[in-house]
C-alpha cells in the first residue's frame, strides 16, 4: 500500500563531504593548495587505527589542523578515502571505482598498512559502514550535542518512597539524571501552596541522548535550522524536546534511523513474555504497533513526514497485512490503526484510513472484527463517560459515523441474507465473550441497528429469496453458501418477530410453507424439520389476529390456491371467508345489499371511514377507552441505540400502517430491549385469552399489558483519558505483564460458577473421532446425520491428502448433507462468484441449484438441478477415476 521510503543517508553525506563548512566541520587536512575540511567523528571511526595514529597524531591532540598528510596521501586521492569513509563511495564521479581501488591498494603496498576500513567476516562494504556509524553513536565518539527530555515535575504524595528503581536495558548513549533546581522556567512547573501545609513536587527527571551534530543536520531540516542558522541552538551544546511526544526509546528509534536509514524497534519488557507461542506473536505486534504509532507522532513533529514517517507506514503495514485482512492478530490489531488514521493528515494517512473505512464497512466478510474488544473501546471513546462528562473524541466519532453510514448504504437487497449470517456468527462470537454484556454494549448497540435494517430488507423481499434468488433453499438441504439450520432458525424467527407486517404476512407464510417446506419435503432433512413447524405456526398464529386488516389490503389474493387451503386449515377460516370481499362484510353487519357499481363506487369512500372508525373503536376499548391508533412498531421498534449512541443512527422507518390496522396494532408486541445474545426473550403480552381475537370481525376488543422499561445494561468504561491519543493507543493494544497474571502467595482464587467453555461460533459441536478410518469405509457406512444431530462432520488427514490429487471425473461425496450425496467431479478452478477455487459438482439426484451455469457464465454441462459448485473442504473421495492405458 505504502511506496518504500527512499534511503537517504548516502546523499546526505555525500552532500556533507561537498559542503563540509557549512556542516559544521571541526578538522582541516591541510594541503599547499586548499584545506579540505572533514569531521573528527568521522575520521576517528572509519580510518584505520593503524593509520590514524602514525599519520593523524593531531586528531588525538585535539587540534583543529592535520598537517602530516600533505606528504603522505596525495589530494586527490584524499578525496576519495574521505568520500569511503563517509558514503562507502558508492557516490562517485567519472572515474571508475576500480581505478581509485588500484591507486589506495597501491599506496597501501607502499606504506605497508591499510587505508581503507576492514571489513568484518561476512560483510560487505556497505554494511561494514553502517555498523561504523552505529557504533559511533552508542561510543559517543567526539559527541559534540546533548539531546535532553525533560519530565516536569509532579506533585506527589507525602509518602515514604523507596530510591531503588528496577535495572532495565537503557538505549544507546542514554542518560538520565534528576535535578533538583537551575531548570529553565519555560520547563518549571510551580505548585500551589497553602498556609498550612505546602505541597511537594518530584524534581524534573531529565533523559540525555549525546548525538553528532553534522548527523543530525544532513539527515533532518528541523536540526538543520537549528544548528546552521542563527537560531541560538546553534551555540548552546544542549537541545532540549518536549516529553509528551518523546520518550527515551522513541528518541533512540529516531536517532538510529538517522544514524542507518533504518528502524530497530526495542525488544520488549522481559515480564511481558509469553510460553504461549499465538498469545507471544500478539503481544510483540502490539508493541511494535504502539512504539511506531508514537514515532509518527514525534517523527512529524521533526518535519520527517517523507522519511521516517513513510517508513513507520510501511512498517505498519507490514504487521497488520496492508489493512486487508481479517486474521485473529488483525481483528485486535486493527481498531488502534483506525484511531491512529483518523488522528493524523497527510495524504498517506487518508489513504490508509479510506482503506480501513472501506474494509470495516463490508458487512458480509467484515463484521466478524466487530466482535472485537478494541473495537468496542474505539466506539466507547466517541462516547461521554457522564451525561455531564466530556465531549466524545472529534476524530473518532467521525470516524464511526464514516463507517456505520457506508455500511449501511453496502447492505443490498442481493447481499442481505450473507449480511444476517454475519450478523448471527458476529452476535454469538460477542454472547460467548462478554456473558454480562459490559464492554460490548457500544457494539451490540450499532450491530441491532444493522440486524433491524437488514430484517426488514429481508421481509419485504421474502419471496425473491425464496423464487428467484433461492438462497433460502440452501439452508434446508445444506448445500452451498455454508449457512447451518441455526441460522436458518435465526432468520426466520426475526422475520417473524420485526418483520412480519399486514401488507408481507402472506408472503411470509407462502415462502415458508410452498418453498421452504417443499424443498424440505425433497430433501428429508429432519433437522429442519421443528424449524420450519415452528416458523409456520408462528406465521399462521399472527395471519390468525391479523386476518381482518390482511383481508381489508387484499393480501389474501396473491397466495396460490393450494397455499390457501393450507392457510385455511392452520388458523381454522373457511377459504371463502378469506377470499370474499370486504363489502360483503360490511353488507352483513350494516344490514344493506350493494347496489349497482355506480353507486358502490360513490359510497367507497363512506365505508373505508367506517372501517377505520370501527378499528379505532376496537383500539380504544382495549386501551382504556382513550381512543386512537397505537402504533407499537414505530413506539417499540428498536431502530437507534436506546439512549447508548445519542441516537446518531438510525435507519429510516417504514411507512406508517393504515388507520384500519389500528385494531391489530392493539395486540402487536412491543419489542423488550435487545441483548446480545440471538435467543431474545419471549415477549409477554397482557392479552386476556388468544381466542378472544375475532377472526372475522374487525371489531375485536382486546387489553394489552403496560410496557415495562427493561433494567438498565451495565455500561463499560474504559481507562481512556478523553484528548489523549497517546492513552487510547496504549488501551486499544493492552500488554498484559507476567507479574499482573501471577497469583498472590497465600491467595486462594476466587471459584468461578462457569465449569464449561462456550462456543466460539453457533454451529453444532462437531466431535473429533476416536479413531481415523479411510475415506473407502465411511463411504460405505450407514446413514449419519450432519446437522449436530449425533453424527459428526470432521475429516481426516487421508481426506486432505486425496483432495490434493483431486481431478476431473473423481466420483466424491459431499460433507455435511442430511442424506448421502454422491457425485462427479466437472470442474475445478476459479469463478466469478466467489474467491478461490472452486468445484463443479454434477450430483446423481436432482438436489442442487444449478445445471452448471451461474450467473450466465457455464463451467460446465449437466441436467437441471444436477448441478452444484463447493469448496473443495466440503466434499470426500470415494475413488479417483482410472486411467486409461
Amino acid at each position: 500500500m505504502f511506496h518504500t521510503p527512499l534511503k537517504t543517508l548516502k546523499q546526505s553525506l555525500h552532500t556533507v563531504l561537498n559542503q563540509s563548512q557549512e556542516y559544521l566541520a571541526d578538522v582541516s587536512l591541510v594541503y599547499p593548495t586548499q584545506k579540505i575540511w572533514a569531521h573528527r567523528a568521522l575520521l576517528v571511526t572509519r580510518v584505520p587505527n593503524e593509520f590514524r595514529i602514525r599519520y593523524m597524531p593531531e586528531l588525538q591532540a585535539e587540534s583543529t589542523s592535520l598537517t602530516s598528510l600533505a606528504t603522505i596521501v596525495p589530494q586527490e586521492l584524499m578525496m576519495y578515502l574521505l568520500r569511503f569513509c563517509l558514503d562507502s563511495l558508492s557516490i562517485h564521479d567519472s572515474r571508475s571505482s576500480d581505478e581509485i581501488r588500484k591507486q589506495i591498494t597501491d599506496l597501501e603496498e607502499t606504506l605497508s598498512m591499510r587505508l581503507l576500513p576492514e571489513c568484518e567476516t561476512g560483510k560487505t562494504d556497505d554494511e561494514q559502514w553502517i555498523n561504523d556509524l552505529t557504533r559511533m553513536r552508542a561510543d559517543q565518539v567526539h559527541s559534540d550535542v546533548m539531546i535532553n527530555i525533560f519530565k516536569a515535575p509532579v506533585e506527589i504524595k507525602k509518602e515514604p518512597q523507596s530510591n531503588q528503581t528496577p535495572s532495565q536495558p537503557s538505549p544507546a548513549g542514554l542518560r538520565i539524571m534528576s535535578k533538583s533546581g537551575g531548570v529553565p522556567s519555560i520547563l518549571t512547573s510551580f505548585s500551589k501552596t497553602t498556609d498550612h501545609q505546602p505541597v511537594q513536587t518530584s524534581p524534573p527527571v531529565t533523559i540525555t541522548f549525546p548525538a553528532h551534530r553534522f548527523m543530525l543536520a544532513a539527515q533532518s531540516p528541523y536540526f538543520r535550522t537549528m544548528f546552521c542558522t542563527e537560531f541560538k541552538e546553534a551555540a548552546n551544546a544542549t537541545i532540549h524536546l518536549p516529553a509528551d511526544l518523546f520518550s527515551a526509546a522513541i528518541l533512540d528509534l529516531i536517532l538510529h534511523y538517522l544514524y542507518t536509514d533504518t528502524l530497530l524497534i526495542p525488544p520488549m519488557p522481559a515480564n511481558t513474555q509469553s510460553s504461549n507461542a499465538v498469545q507471544q506473536r500478539l503481544t510483540i505486534k502490539k508493541h511494535s504497533l504502539r512504539i511506531l504509532q508514537k514515532v509518527y507522532r514525534a517523527a512529524d513533529y521533526l518535519g520527517h513526514s517523507d522519511t521516517i514517517c513513510v517508513a513507520v507506514l510501511c512498517e505498519l503495514g507490514n504487521i497488520c497485512h496492508d489493512f486487508k485482512c481479517s486474521c485473529s492478530d488483525c481483528a485486535v490489531l486493527l481498531p488502534s490503526m483506525l484511531s491512529f488514521s483518523s488522528q493524523h493528515a497527510g495524504l498517506v494517512v487518508s489513504e490508509m484510513r479510506r482503506k480501513l473505512i472501506t474494509f470495516y464497512s463490508d458487512p458480509v466478510h467484515s463484521l466478524s472484527l466487530w466482535s472485537q474488544k478494541p473495537f468496542a473501546i474505539l466506539i466507547q471513546s466517541t462516547l461521554p463517560t457522564t451525561p455531564d462528562g466530556p465531549k466524545p473524541t472529534t476524530q473518532n466519532a467521525t470516524l464511526i459515523d464514516d463507517i456505520v453510514q457506508q455500511t449501511f448504504a453496502n447492505i443490498t437487497r442481493h447481499n442481505a441474507i450473507h449480511v444476517l449470517h454475519s450478523l448471527h456468527l458476529c452476535l454469538s462470537h460477542i454472547r460467548s465473550s462478554d456473558l454480562s454484556t459490559t464492554w460490548s454494549a457500544p457494539t451490540l448497540d450499532i450491530l441491532h441497528v444493522f440486524l433491524d435494517h437488514t430484517v426488514q430488507m429481508v421481509s419485504s423481499n421474502f419471496d425473491f429469496y425464496c423464487v428467484e434468488y433461492p438462497i433460502l433453499l440452501s439452508c434446508v438441504d445444506g448445500i452451498g453458501a455454508g449457512f447451518s439450520v441455526d441460522f436458518l432458525g435465526f432468520v426466520l424467527k426475526h422475520v417473524l418477530e420485526e418483520g412480519i407486517e399486514d401488507n408481507n404476512a402472506t408472503v411470509l407464510y407462502q415462502g415458508i410453507v410452498r418453498d421452504l417446506v417443499g424443498r424440505q419435503e425433497m430433501v428429508k432433512n429432519v433437522a429442519v424439520d421443528s424449524v420450519l413447524l415452528d416458523a409456520r405456526q408462528s406465521c399462521a398464529s399472527y395471519i390468525r389476529r391479523r386476518s381482518a386488516a390482511i383481508k381489508a389490503i387484499d393480501g389474501f389474493n396473491s397466495l396460490d390456491k393450494d397455499v390457501l387451503r393450507q392457510l385455511s386449515d392452520d388458523i381454522g377460516i373457511p377459504v371463502r371467508t378469506l377470499t370474499k370481499p370486504v363489502e360483503s362484510d360490511f353488507s352483513a353487519i350494516f344490514g344493506f345489499h350493494p347496489k349497482a357499481k355506480a353507486a358502490f363506487r360513490s359510497r367507497t369512500a363512506e365505508s373505508d371511514e367506517k372501517l377505520k372508525t370501527v378499528c379505532a373503536t376496537a383500539s380504544g376499548g382495549g386501551n382504556g377507552g382513550s381512543g386512537g391508533t397505537i402504533d407499537s412498531r414505530s413506539s417499540g421498534r428498536r431502530l437507534s441505540f436506546s439512549g447508548l449512541m445519542t441516537h446518531r443512527y438510525s435507519v429510516p422507518t417504514k411507512t406508517p400502517a393504515p388507520a384500519e390496522d389500528a385494531s391489530a396494532s392493539a395486540i402487536r408486541p412491543v419489542p423488550r430491549a435487545r441483548s446480545h445474545s440471538s435467543d431474545a426473550v419471549p415477549i409477554q403480552l397482557g392479552i386476556t385469552s388468544a381466542s378472544a381475537v375475532s377472526t372475522s370481525s374487525a371489531s375485536s376488543v382486546v387489553s394489552v399489558g403496560t410496557d415495562e422499561k427493561p433494567a438498565p445494561r451495565r455500561r463499560f468504561h474504559p481507562p481512556v483519558s478523553q484528548g489523549s491519543s497517546s492513552s487510547l493507543t496504549d488501551v486499544l493494544l493492552p500488554i498484559d505483564s507476567v507479574a499482573s497474571v501471577v497469583a498472590v502467595k497465600g491467595e486462594t482464587p476466587r471459584p468461578r460458577k462457569l465449569k464449561f467453555e462456550l462456543p466460539a461460533t453457533p454451529l453444532r459441536t462437531k466431535l473429533t473421532p476416536r479413531k481415523q478410518i479411510s475415506a473407502q469405509k465411511r463411504a460405505q457406512s450407514p446413514r449419519r446425520s450432519r446437522w449436530g444431530l449425533g453424527g459428526s462432520t470432521t475429516s481426516d488427514n487421508s481426506d486432505e491428502d486425496e483432495s490434493a490429487t483431486i481431478v476431473i471425473g473423481t466420483k466424491i461425496e459431499l460433507l455435511r448433507r442430511p442424506l448421502p450425496t454422491l457425485g462427479t467431479i466437472k470442474y475445478i478452478g476459479n469463478v466469478e462468484f466467489g474467491k478461490g477455487t472452486w468445484v463443479g459438482v454434477e450430483l446423481e439426484s436432482r438436489v442442487g441449484n444449478s445445471d452448471g451455469a451461474v450467473d450466465g457464465k457455464r463451467y460446465f454441462q449437466t441436467d437441471a438441478q444436477r448441478g452444484v459448485f463447493i469448496k473443495p473442504d466440503d466434499f470426500k473421495v470415494v475413488h479417483l477415476p482410472t486411467s486409461k492405458a
